[in-house]
């Protein structure tokens, strides 16, 4: 039985970066937390996206 992949493949960076950015879960738990004056989580999560940005950039030439 041939096993079918559930997610397609990534064509561009677009699908990449979706892949690898944080759920939107976890962004509005960590900015719910942030409201409430705990910041690090938050801070986290701004880091990851910049870094997932810098390896996938626009013009397709990722990883980087």
């Amino acid at each position: 039985m041939a096993v079918r992949r559930l997610i397609p493949t990534p064509v561009d960076y677009k699908d990449h970066r979706k892949l690898e950015y944080p759920t939107l879960g976890d962004m509005v738990d960590a900015l719910v937390k942030k409201e409430g004056g705990s910041s690090t989580e938050w801070d986290a999560l701004v880091t990851k996206r910049a870094a997932v940005k810098t390896k996938w950039p626009t013009d397709n030439s990722g990883p980087v």
